[in-house]
């Protein structure tokens, strides 16, 4: 577990486990020293966490997944690009250049992403063949 962690990841792990989970009531005493670590502070560090235990349990174990839904958008991306710019007359050159460099870093990193996946899946496969 990574730190903070234990706040999101593991009231959802007991949940997919079907752990029985038993509230306990405590006795609260006011703070006598110091001050409190919570505050607004704290959000953006928290939603960060949210959002990589979530990519974590839904696509832990089948990476290529995201990586291939990324790349879907980022060639649709790249398309979306080619459709409006074939649909409106340019004249001045340093926006083509733009646009097609644009598209050209979209479908490069849509296939980068597909082989980071791909990778993923082979580690992935060889840790569950190693493990067993």
């Amino acid at each position: 577990l990574r730190s903070d962690w234990h706040r999101f990841l593991l009231p959802i792990l007991c949940y997919k486990k079907r752990v029985s989970i038993k509230e306990v009531g405590l006795n609260w005493h006011p703070r006598v020293h110091g001050s409190s670590n919570f505050g607004l502070k704290r959000f953006p560090i928290s939603l960060a966490n949210m959002v990589a235990v979530k990519l974590k349990l839904d696509f832990g174990q089948c990476p290529m997944l995201l990586m291939g839904w990324l790349a879907l958008y980022l060639i649709s991306f790249a398309l979306l690009i080619l459709v409006v710019w074939g649909m409106t007359p340019v004249d001045n050159v340093k926006l083509l250049q733009l646009e097609v460099g644009v598209m050209v870093a979209f479908i490069t990193s849509s296939f980068i992403l597909l082989g980071i996946g791909a990778v993923a899946e082979i580690l992935l496969s060889a840790k569950r063949k190693g493990s067993t």
